[in-house]
Order: C-alpha cells, then sequence, then structure tokens
C-alpha cells in the first residue's frame, strides 16, 4: 500500500547541540538566522521559510558527542540558494567569518554550485544553487524565441502547442517546427 502522502514539504528541522549559547551564536549570529523563539532550552530561527530548531544537550547526550554524516540518520542539510550572486557572497563570508569550508564546489551529478560547511558540532551543512526550475525553463524558452534557437527548449517530448495563428500540435518535433515558422 502506497500512503502518498501530500505535503508542503518539510515543516521544521530540529537539530541538538552540545552548547545551546554556541550554537546559539553560530546560527544567530554568524549565519545571520533570525531567532524567533527562545527557551532554556531550544531555539527557533528561520532559514528561509524552513523553521531550524536547535535543541541543548539532554542528560542522554553522551559527552564529546560529535555529529557523524556515516551514521544512519541524518547525512547533511542542504539550504537552496535562487542566485549565484548570493553563493558567491556566501562563500566569501563564510571564509571571512574563518568558518571551514569547502569553497564554491561544483556537483557534477545535478550540475550545480555550492558551499558547504560545518556547524560547531560539525552537522555538515550546504548552501546549494536551486533556482526556480519553472522560472528556469521559461527563461530559457524565452531566451531560445529570442535568438532563435528553439533547439535549446527544454521541451518535455510529448509537448503540445496552440497557438490562435496554427492548428494544436503534439511532440517535440512537431512544437519545434511550428515555432520555427512562426518565429519566421
Amino acid at each position: 500500500m502506497t500512503i502518498a502522502l501530500q505535503t508542503t514539504g518539510v515543516h521544521h528541522l530540529t537539530l541538538r547541540s552540545t552548547d545551546l549559547a554556541r550554537a546559539r551564536g553560530f546560527y544567530g549570529g554568524t549565519l545571520g538566522f533570525p531567532i524567533v523563539l527562545e527557551t532554556s532550552d531550544v531555539f527557533v530561527a528561520l532559514a528561509g521559510d524552513t523553521a531550524l530548531a536547535v535543541r541543548g544537550p539532554d542528560a542522554r547526550t553522551p559527552a564529546g558527542d560529535r555529529f557523524d554524516p556515516f551514521r544512519v540518520g541524518l547525512d547533511h542539510v542542504a539550504l537552496g540558494c535562487a542566485r549565484e550572486a548570493e553563493l558567491e557572497r556566501v562563500a566569501a563570508a563564510l571564509e571571512s567569518a574563518r568558518v571551514p569550508s569547502t569553497g564554491l564546489t561544483f556537483d557534477p551529478v545535478l550540475q550545480r554550485r555550492y558551499v558547504a560547511f560545518k556547524d560547531p558540532d560539525g552537522i555538515a551543512w550546504e548552501f546549494y544553487m536551486a533556482p526556480n526550475l519553472a522560472l528556469e525553463v521559461v527563461e530559457r524558452y524565452l531566451d531560445a524565441l529570442r535568438t532563435g534557437h528553439l533547439d535549446e527548449v527544454p521541451f518535455a517530448p510529448d509537448v503540445t502547442f496552440e497557438s490562435p495563428l496554427a492548428p494544436p500540435v503534439s511532440g517535440k518535433e512537431a512544437v519545434l517546427e511550428a515555432l520555427t515558422g512562426l518565429s519566421r
């Protein structure tokens, strides 16, 4: 049986820290996440639209414990970045703040740049280029229309195109042919 959750995404993320005051200084001070709620054993910061809760150590937290991305559970957290200039600014700011990081790195699988860094407990984070894909496709489509390079439009194989100037057409090749004819 498939449950098929209908979700808007991650509501919040909760991390455990060995030193709550140090973690607050890192997330609220160094990274500049707004702190929106705070008690003696937890604070909640906003990472964009996602609530990030950080809890202090528990009596069951082993002394000297450190994050390990190779244990079962959390590997890393990746925050999305919509603009290259912001990615470059953050990479430079992490370096200026002496937060150890990878510097700007390229992910060959997803073809995106990112910078990876760790919080004071060693929890792995990435600031990852994740532009709005729908907007990116529209921009590529408009650029292709402007330049006449319609073969660069990322059409789905079963695309359908309707225009008041021509009958509806289906299929990538037929749509490319219709748009080429219209662009003349």
